[in-house]
């Protein structure tokens, strides 16, 4: 029986699903499928879902999608995730580059095993009374806070995410409280999510900008809603990020009806998981 073997991945408190997709046979334009792995009563469940591809430009493409089905151009955490799931499959040793939508992006792996991934230095698209809308890979609005714990993420969160200002393709929103000796915490409102998410790496890295460049404040980490740290490191042209990955689970996407594993109807009916705990 046809089955596809998938690993589940955590950063920083954002989940994933991860495929090996080497030969692209994966349907990725069924994003009802796609829903439907990510969906956390129906599917495996996860933030979101990496397939692992072919490159002619680097050793491996990375195409992300988010837990609606919808393809989107960078995952800051999806990438650390890639670069662990890799090393774990002994795919790679010390260092790797891997292709997205947006460019090249350089991992290195440490001797303890801690995981380095560049990312693309944000800019400016404008600055509004409310905050700062940043180009990080993908659209970002950040956002300062005095209290992120009486914050209403999802109600405020939702509310930027859909504003005029930011149609048609909407934007993701960081909520950043600077608590000083150069760390902040943020929560965010994800799109194509469509809810808050324990963690956010474009988002981070986009809230670092604006600290850094904009409001001069020095930076170098952040404690997420997970309690998790990201840790970052800026350069002229880029920004590295390092932070907790953990393997969670494995298992095989099993077809019930279908001889093909990808020739399914989109019901629960159709599809079973076998998991088997790392």
């Amino acid at each position: 029986m046809t089955q596809v073997q998938f690993v589940k991945y955590q950063g920083t408190g954002n989940d994933f699903i991860l495929i090996e997709d080497l030969y692209g046979n994966f349907p990725s334009l069924d994003k009802e499928f796609t829903a439907l792995l990510c969906d956390r009563h129906f599917g495996i469940g996860a933030d979101g879902l990496v397939l692992c591809q072919s490159s002619s430009k680097a050793d491996f493409r990375m195409r992300y999608f988010n837990s609606d089905g919808l393809e989107a151009a960078m995952c800051g955490n999806a990438l650390r995730c890639l670069i662990a799931f890799l090393r774990d499959q002994a795919m790679i040793d010390k260092s790797c580059q891997i292709e997205t939508a947006v460019g090249i992006h350089d991992a290195t792996i440490t001797r303890d095993g801690k995981i380095f991934v560049s990312m693309m230095m944000p800019s400016l698209k404008k600055m509004h009374k409310e905050g700062a809308h940043v180009l990080s890979s993908v659209d970002h609005f950040v956002v300062m806070s005095d209290d992120l714990f009486a914050l209403d993420v999802q109600k405020e969160g939702e509310r930027i995410r859909y504003d005029r200002r930011f149609k048609p393709n909407g934007v993701n929103v960081n909520f950043v409280h600077y608590s000083g000796k150069e760390r902040f915490m943020m929560r965010t409102y994800e799109k194509g999510v469509e809810a808050e998410t324990l963690s956010c790496g474009t988002g981070a890295v986009a809230a670092a900008f604006v600290l850094k460049n904009i409001m001069n404040l020095s930076v170098s980490s952040v404690e997420f809603a997970s309690k998790e740290i990201l840790e970052f490191s800026f350069e002229a042209h880029r920004v590295w990020i390092s932070g907790k990955t953990e393997r969670v689970f494995e298992g095989f996407i099993i077809p019930k009806k279908s001889k093909n594993i990808y020739d399914t109807s989109k019901t629960t009916e159709n599809i079973s998981y076998a998991h088997r705990h790392s």
